[in-house]
């Protein structure tokens, strides 16, 4: 069964049997999986406006991440015990739900660069505001004279863009002010993920409720069931649900980032998926994540390094009159002993000297 008719089943039955809440981590799990093997596939690639899109979908994983631990019987983790208390996963359902806003909103393609801008700096001037409140509240008031310059700036960066001045001048204000993280309304981006508002509202406070100590989180406690982490009816249904909307939210999202890079969907093998940090089954076979992490050491240090390759190549051998790219050339094993001997082994040139000057920098 989809998700889908998971969740239609919840609708039809009001609860969620022991078997059926499996199913729900089950869907969970796998879109976890691949939305962390699709974010570390694109990782670090640059795009025109995509780019602090990608930084909110790490954070949708990130929370993923978090709650797939947080589920009872996940086997992402080895406990003594389980808890059944939906406050456990609230928080990061409450976090997705609210997440996936932010990123419909900011890997939507803009109609002009001036948009794309007014978009980026509405958001760094409310980020801005929040900076200097909270330097302000600590006392620090140095970083928050720091803040407010950059505050000002960014307002007459908005006051000079053809975009921004075009709007109702009532969200104009509010977007001056540093109140609004977005220009678009709550309400309009609802609406752009397709979820009823009535649905979003009512999800998004009966997360909050259990995020928060508010009475809605114990006015029904019960001895030994709902509330107390014991296995119950009420609290293992609503963390299935939480499981299936959440695996909905991350699967969208995935999908979304697979169309601004096609090529990441053949990392996309739901439970299978390959990625690292994360559980044993998920993680790369040793060899590929040794040569991996050498990789980046070598890439680290090549442009560290390159100034002194040709000294290098030299103490080899090395009769290529070609020097673009010799410590690179030493790397892949091309450089050739003079005399015509056999290509350089790179592990025995150059170990010493990565050793050395890996640890000096």
């Amino acid at each position: 069964m989809t998700i889908e008719d998971d969740l239609l089943e919840i609708q039809r039955t009001k609860t969620i049997s022991r078997g059926a809440y499996k199913k729900a981590l089950l869907h969970f799990d796998a879109a976890i999986c691949e939305a962390l093997a699709v974010g570390q596939k694109q990782a670090g690639r640059p795009h025109p406006y995509a780019g602090y899109a990608t930084y909110v979908f790490a954070q949708l994983c990130a929370h993923g991440t978090s709650m797939v631990r947080a589920a009872p019987l996940s086997r992402w983790v080895t406990s003594e015990s389980e808890d059944w208390n939906f406050s456990a996963v609230a928080g990061h359902a409450r976090a997705i739900l609210e997440g996936i806003l932010l990123f419909a909103y900011l890997i939507e393609p803009p109609a002009s660069e001036d948009e794309h801008r007014a978009k980026i700096a509405v958001m760094q001037l409310n980020d801005c505001t929040h900076r200097i409140d909270l330097h302000s509240d600590f006392g620090a008031e140095a970083e928050a004279e720091f803040f407010k310059e950059q505050q000002e700036q960014l307002r007459d960066r908005l006051r000079h863009n053809a975009y921004f001045m075009a709007l109702d001048p009532v969200v104009r204000k509010s977007c001056l002010k540093g109140k609004k993280l977005m220009i678009n309304s709550r309400d309009q981006l609802i609406d752009q993920i397709g979820i009823p508002r009535e649905q979003f509202n009512g999800l998004f406070d009966l997360f909050s409720q259990h995020t928060h100590i508010l009475t809605m989180s114990f006015y029904r406690m019960e001895d030994n069931g709902r509330n107390t982490g014991i296995e119950n009816d009420a609290d293992r249904s609503y963390i299935g649900m939480a499981l299936l909307i959440c695996s909905q939210i991350m699967v969208a999202a995935t999908d979304k980032l697979q169309e601004v890079f096609p090529d990441v969907y053949s990392v996309r093998k739901g439970i299978d998926s390959i990625f690292s940090p994360g559980p044993t089954h998920n993680s790369p076979p040793p060899i590929a994540l040794a040569a991996r992490e050498r990789q980046v050491q070598i890439s680290q240090l090549y442009g560290r390094l390159n100034p002194l390759a040709r000294s290098i190549a030299s103490s080899v051998g090395h009769t290529d009159n070609k020097h673009d790219l010799p410590l690179q050339k030493m790397v892949s094993g091309t450089i050739k002993c003079s005399g015509g001997g056999p290509p350089v082994c790179a592990d025995l040139a150059l170990t010493p000297f990565l050793h050395l000057y890996w640890t000096a920098f």
